[in-house]
């Protein structure tokens, strides 16, 4: 992103946006009881779980996404000058009564194809983690090693 746009920050925020998508939560644990209370009934301890915010995630894996952007616009910078890596050229409308709807029907057929790959790559995770299909299906699949899964999808491709 901040090689392909020359936006260094915004690449820094994409990857801080995927990066704490995959953090898992905190869980963070105190004492409540004060030392001056009698009181039996009172829990000596909570539990809660927080969603990890940004800076949570480590000041190396932020140094490191930094470092990467910048490096790569730099890079881009070099290579390509002050042009886009990414260039979308001009574009007009010859026949809009016609070309409208035809994108109108392109973003339905994508947005279907996008919905039924989804569900495939879904169902075809269920079918490898041994959650999905016959009994005996999920105890092969269960029964299979982890590192053996990937082989076995790209020799079923």
């Amino acid at each position: 992103v901040a090689a392909g746009f020359n936006a260094p920050l915004s690449g820094v925020f994409f990857a801080l946006e995927i990066l704490q998508q995959n953090l898992p939560p905190l869980t963070i644990t105190g004492s409540t009881k004060s030392p001056l209370s009698n009181d039996r009934n009172q829990p000596e301890t909570w539990q809660e779980q927080v969603q990890q915010d940004y800076l949570s995630s480590g000041t190396q894996s932020i140094t490191s996404i930094l470092l990467a952007s910048v490096l790569s616009a730099l890079v881009s910078q070099v290579y390509l000058g002050d042009s886009l890596a990414l260039s979308v050229p001009s574009y007009n409308l010859k026949t809009p009564l016609v070309e409208l709807p035809m994108y109108l029907l392109l973003g339905v057929v994508s947005g279907v194809v996008a919905g039924s790959f989804t569900a495939l790559a879904q169902t075809s995770k269920g079918f490898f983690d041994g959650t999905i299909g016959p009994p005996i299906v999920k105890d092969t699949m269960s029964a299979i090693p982890q590192y053996a899964k990937p082989a076995i999808g790209g020799l079923l491709c």
